[in-house]
């Protein structure tokens, strides 16, 4: 039974190159510029040699990551258990003393009654 080999292209188009290296058109002209890939012309097409791009992945040097420095939970302090206020109508919050009273008008709201 005959085996089946997959098929390499000689050459890919630029917008191609761009997709399989996972980086935009003006970024393959740039690597073309620099010499990173070779090119050659099909009349008005520029292809990509696929050799040339299996050569740039080759020399890419391996990612090297340091352990990130611990730092504590931002959501530590939200999760804890919130205690009710002594004064919950908030009049602490407001500045004021919760016995002070303003003196109104008989009949007449404040602006601190609820």
């Amino acid at each position: 039974m005959p085996t089946i080999t997959s098929l390499e292209p000689f050459a890919i188009s630029v917008r191609e190159t761009a997709r399989t290296e996972s980086c935009c058109v003006a970024a393959v002209y740039v690597r073309l510029s620099r010499g990173e890939y070779v090119a050659v012309k099909d009349g008005r097409r520029t292809l990509v040699l696929w050799d040339s791009v299996k050569a740039r992945r080759a020399k890419l040097q391996p990612a090297r990551f340091k352990a990130p420095k611990l730092q504590p939970n931002r959501f530590h302090t939200m999760n804890r258990k919130r205690t009710m206020p002594s004064d919950p109508s908030g009049a602490e919050r407001m500045g004021r003393n919760p016995g002070d009273e303003k003196a109104t008008i008989a009949g007449e709201r404040s602006c601190y009654d609820g």
